[in-house]
């Protein structure tokens, strides 16, 4: 076990399960060691069964490429809202019509600190926002993530250190329009220069959960995308 993470196990482990379940977080589900994974949600806890289960929703041709994996085991990986990776290993018990069944683990491993994917921006992301003194200000992205975002700056324009920014909106184009995500408030944590201009790496400071759901959903989108362009699943 690494010396930035816990084991959450007994009546907190069931207790975490339960908080998921209610609220319908997404989690990812992962075949270990494979490219493959998918965007799903715990449905129930079955502690006294035999085995000891939970269920989590069926995710269309997920059947035949976990029977090829078998082998493997199955990851969940949760999201908190403060950003910390939550993770449990599992395997499959049984396919149900709606459902899958998954042994219940020992133990959820729940990381110490954040840990935020970044991926590299689709030609023509922008990123939109004002500055205090009501200027409206866009700019191409470099890269972003769901602890933050960075983006190219104009020579003639310069932000400073430490400096909040109001209403950012993240606009990620696709084939059927725009992928528009809101942060209310972020903060620029870091300033470089490059050739005909700068860099600016902001990190967000505040976000809706809900808009934090979809911006994590839609970055493993894009991985999957990814993997998919260069040949590697």
């Amino acid at each position: 076990m690494e010396e930035s993470a816990e084991k959450i196990d007994g009546q907190k482990m069931l207790a975490m399960f339960q908080e998921w379940i209610d609220s319908r977080k997404l989690c990812k589900l992962v075949i270990p060691n494979t490219e493959h994974g998918w965007i799903t949600l715990l449905l129930g806890i079955h502690p006294e069964g035999s085995p000891p289960s939970l269920t989590t929703d069926k995710v269309k041709g997920i059947e035949k490429i976990i029977s090829r994996y078998e082998k493997k085991g199955l990851d969940l990986e949760f999201l908190e809202k403060d950003g910390v990776l939550c993770w449990f290993q599992s395997r499959l018990i049984e396919f149900q019509p709606q459902a899958l069944r998954i042994a219940m683990p020992q133990y959820i491993v729940r990381m110490q600190r954040r840990r935020y994917v970044r991926i590299t921006a689709r030609s023509g992301t922008e990123v939109f926002f004002q500055r205090d003194n009501g200027r409206a200000i866009s700019a191409k992205v470099k890269d972003y993530g769901l602890g933050g975002i960075s983006f190219f700056t104009p020579p003639f324009f310069n932000l400073n250190l430490d400096e909040y920014v109001s209403e950012m909106e993240l606009r990620i184009p696709d084939e059927k329009g725009w992928n528009r995500f809101h942060i209310p408030r972020s903060k620029v944590k870091r300033l470089e220069k490059t050739a005909g201009g700068g860099l600016c790496v902001v990190e967000f400071i505040e976000i809706p959960e809900i808009e934090k759901e979809h911006l994590w959903h839609y970055i493993f989108k894009e991985q999957r995308f990814l993997l998919r362009k260069t040949g590697k699943i």
